[in-house]
């Protein structure tokens, strides 16, 4: 049978392993918030020197497309929050059939997704039209729509400069980006997925030729390096850019039945 003196010994261990318990948790806290506000306020420097955040929260659209010789062979238009329509020339084929072209068109608000490949219309399914930030995103950093959570900032190389790499949240998904250390222009985007936790597969996207345009800077050349490959996945691809263009809001509503770079066009009544 236990003394007293026993028992209150063991309730002063107790006492104290939940007082360290709670101090390391309490410092763990801290530790975290701080981690967050130093992100915060290195994310607030990149955005300012991307454009400013005003600036970037009045695109609601964004066209992006890419030419090879002058021949169009891709375009993009995204619609904030929720709408996407894309065009490409040629659609990959297996060896000996002949090139295709491809359109896109997806309004999640309405759950609405339809790709037109050559000749032939296919409903997409629903898992299919979830939004991406794969694109948009990480061209504009942030929308009114689709702002980035900085948990913390820690300091790498990449590409033989030095980055500053702020690690943040979209929805699950953990995303870096590793900014160069001076100017602060984003060189490298990191996904690593909505299940990095368990089993991250990450994705990186490269970025350089940073230019001005209306205000905002954007990377005239983007490259792929996938699931921890250090060279690119082919080439680097030019993109050309335009915010706010004049689209045709029907072309959300109804599944594509032609094919054009400029589909996406509000055509003038005759």
């Amino acid at each position: 049978m236990k003394t007293l003196g026993e028992y209150l010994l063991f309730g002063m261990i107790f006492v104290g392993l939940f007082s360290v318990t709670a101090l390391a948790q309490t410092s763990s806290a801290a530790t975290a918030e701080k981690d967050k506000v130093e992100a915060q306020r290195l994310w607030d420097e990149v955005i300012r020197m991307k454009g400013g955040r005003d600036r970037l929260r009045n695109v609601h659209s964004l066209l992006v497309t890419s030419s090879d010789r002058n021949t169009p062979y891709w375009s993009e238009l995204y619609v904030f929050p929720d709408k996407y329509w894309e065009w490409i020339k040629d659609t990959p084929r297996p060896r000996g059939t002949a090139p295709m072209p491809s359109t896109t068109v997806r309004n999640d608000d309405l759950a609405f997704c339809f790709w037109l490949d050559g000749n032939f219309l296919v409903k997409c399914k629903p898992e299919d039209t979830s939004y991406t930030v794969q694109e948009n995103g990480f061209l504009l950093l942030e929308t009114a729509s689709q702002p980035f959570e900085p948990v913390r900032v820690t300091r790498g190389r990449f590409d033989k400069q030095v980055v500053e790499i702020i690690e943040t949240r979209f929805h699950k998904h953990r995303i870096d980006f590793s900014v160069e250390a001076e100017s602060l222009m984003v060189l490298k985007v990191s996904d690593y997925g909505a299940d990095w936790e368990k089993d991250p597969e990450t994705v990186e996207y490269v970025f350089k030729d940073y230019v001005d345009i209306d205000g905002i800077k954007m990377p005239l050349s983007k490259g792929w390096l996938e699931f921890g490959k250090t060279k690119l996945d082919g080439s680097w691809v030019h993109y050309s850019y335009e915010f706010n263009v004049n689209y045709d809001p029907d072309i959300f509503l109804h599944a594509p039945s032609a094919h054009s770079f400029d589909g996406w066009k509000r055509r003038s009544k005759s």
